[in-house]
């Protein structure tokens, strides 16, 4: 203790050397630390990027069945829009054939079969 007081210093935790043996070991064991941790983040990463490939998949099958849909709507508009003009010419025909009152007893009772007809399709 003497030789402290006289000017020379004594490590706190003994010599030295084994404090410098001490501070190796922390840092080895840090970087040991270090590593494993790396290499758990690597792997999170590899599991990460998996996701993102199986996302990116699911996505373009979406796309690819989005593309179809509007496809088949497209040919869908086109085959309504040719039964409503169609039918719209059919209305202007009725309209004639209405005007007189044996045609519009005849318009009728077609009428009439026609619907029965179509009930009977459904129905059975």
């Amino acid at each position: 203790m003497r030789a402290a007081a006289a000017g020379g210093r004594t490590p706190l935790f003994g010599e030295g050397s084994i404090g410098q043996e001490g501070s190796r070991q922390r840092q080895e064991e840090v970087g040991a630390w270090r590593e494993t941790r790396e290499r758990e983040e690597d792997e999170e990463l590899g599991l990460l990027g998996d996701r993102v490939g199986r996302l990116k998949g699911i996505t373009g099958e979406i796309h690819s069945e989005v593309e179809g849909q509007n496809r088949y709507l497209d040919g869908f508009e086109a085959a309504l829009g040719a039964t409503h003009s169609g039918i719209g010419s059919i209305a202007e025909r009725f309209k004639v054939v209405v005007k007189t009152r044996e045609n519009a007893r005849l318009a009728l009772v077609a009428l009439a079969f026609c619907v029965l007809l179509l009930l009977f399709r459904v129905l059975f």
